[in-house]
């Protein structure tokens, strides 16, 4: 994001995922040493016929660097129980008369500290289906933290019309381990400390005809650390809302310049009830996590003061990127990308652009 700098009361927050983190020139803070936990990209679900190539795998962690651990459930498929860096291509095998599923989890690691794990599926059935066998198209992979809320599935079947029947490999997640039509919103559930993972296994059943199986994982991170998080707080009292709400703070605040009695920020935004911004929200709460949608370790927290600016001066370790959570009365927003830097308000203009940094 570009900074800017502006007078000292555009303490403004960021807007609606967007966070920004300052630095106190007064009473600076060393920069945590926690490690920062890697997340895996992966490839979609997998779906061939048996004697059809698997192309090899091309994991890419975030940040860049880390290696990959990999287990395969079912070996029936072609494929080694387990294996390093990326999955080998391979021939698909099926010997039954039935569609078999594999579930491909991974687990990157980054400077000897153990990331956050993610799943794929390979399902190889046996002959290629005819031109009427039903299929169904299923959610792409779902990940959630502890007590989050699943959607309910919307299954579709081709041909239209069929009825499903689905099966779940974990019911530690908080959902039974089979049912009917679509799988019900439920909360999720994890009370380890890594993630859990469960495939949800689709068949469906056209005018009596079953039809290939499809599959989609659903991942629970744990309820991250909250020990560890580091509280980051204003240098100023907030006593006024700022006469440049919703512009980039960071254009006149900026670290590595003075700006005298304005204050120099390393994150500084407003915070609005809604994506246009409309009206300053009160009492926001940021939190600056490692992993995307609040997972990986809750590492910063920032409050927002009830003029709706969002600013510290605090050291902020903005290493690997940092993906921001908005917390209002009644709702959470999860930022998906990560920020690199503070200014906040450079990307979340509202109206016609980038959506306000908000919650409700």
């Amino acid at each position: 994001m570009k900074l800017k700098l502006v007078p000292f009361f555009a303490l403004l927050m960021i807007t609606t995922f967007q966070s920004c983190t300052v630095e106190n020139p007064y009473a600076p803070i060393s920069n945590p040493t926690t490690p920062i936990v890697p997340t895996v990209s992966i490839p979609a679900n997998i779906t061939v016929t048996k004697g059809d190539a698997v192309a090899t795998s091309n994991f890419t962690s975030t940040p860049t660097g880390a290696t990959f651990a990999w287990t395969n459930s079912n070996t029936a498929i072609g494929l080694a129980a387990n294996g390093s860096g990326n999955v080998p291509q391979f021939t698909a095998t099926n010997s039954g008369a039935t569609t078999i599923i594999a579930t491909i989890t991974v687990t990157p690691t980054l400077n000897g500290t153990v990331g956050t794990s993610s799943s794929y599926t390979i399902t190889v059935t046996p002959t290629a289906p005819s031109s009427g066998t039903p299929t169904v198209t299923v959610p792409a992979n779902i990940t959630v933290a502890d007590k989050g809320t699943v959607a309910a599935s919307s299954f579709v079947s081709t041909p239209a019309g069929g009825t499903f029947a689905w099966t779940n490999s974990n019911a530690a997640i908080g959902l039974a381990v089979s049912g009917s039509g679509n799988v019900p919103q439920f909360t999720a559930t994890n009370t380890g400390t890594t993630a859990i993972i469960a495939t949800i296994t689709v068949t469906p059943t056209v005018n009596g005809v079953k039809g290939i199986p499809s599959s989609y994982t659903i991942t629970v991170n744990p309820t991250p650390p909250t020990s560890i998080a580091i509280t980051l707080t204003g240098s100023a009292s907030g006593s006024t809302i700022s006469h440049n709400a919703g512009k980039n703070c960071m254009s006149c605040h900026t670290p590595g310049t003075s700006a005298g009695s304005k204050g120099v920020w390393v994150i500084g935004g407003t915070a609005y009830s809604s994506s246009a911004g409309t009206s300053i929200a009160k009492n926001m709460v940021i939190k600056f996590y490692t992993g995307p949608n609040g997972t990986g370790t809750l590492k910063y927290i920032l409050n927002g003061d009830a003029l709706g600016n969002l600013y510290t001066a605090k050291t902020v370790d903005f290493t690997g990127g940092l993906y921001p959570a908005v917390t209002g009365p009644t709702t959470t927003k999860y930022m998906g990308s990560s920020i690199t830097n503070g200014a906040c308000n450079s990307c979340h203009t509202g109206g016609t652009g980038t959506a306000r940094i908000w919650a409700n």
